[in-house]
């Protein structure tokens, strides 16, 4: 039996672009969750109700390959020309680096808090 395999997403362009999302993994177009939907409706006893499916965004992908020779999986709503990608990949590496060290001196803050 296969494994599902994850892997990280950076968005660029649109309304999630510079996000980063986990999920698993595809060849082609990943498809989000669209950020406004439409709000429910109600309706009376005697009323059919309308039959709505959830809007997604739908993002192509590419397996992009940085001037180091590192890969990365980028999902656009546009071509890939119309970005300087590695710089977009170097914004969001250097961000979760801010974030781990947070999370670390947070872990450390509470562990010595406990003492």
């Amino acid at each position: 039996m296969q494994e599902e395999e994850y892997v990280d997403y950076l968005i660029l362009g649109g309304i999630r672009h510079g996000e980063v999302w986990n999920g698993l993994k595809e060849d082609v177009i990943l498809q989000l969750p669209a950020k406004s939907q439409r709000m429910a409706k109600f309706y009376g006893r005697d009323t059919e109700a309308e039959i709505t499916l959830p809007l997604n965004d739908a993002y192509f992908i590419t397996k992009h390959k940085t001037k180091d020779g590192k890969y990365f999986m980028v999902a656009s709503t546009e071509p890939l020309s119309a970005f300087n990608v590695d710089e977009e990949i170097k914004k969001q590496i250097h961000h979760l680096a801010l974030l781990i060290e947070i999370n670390r001196l947070r872990a450390v803050f509470i562990t010595h808090k406990a003492w």
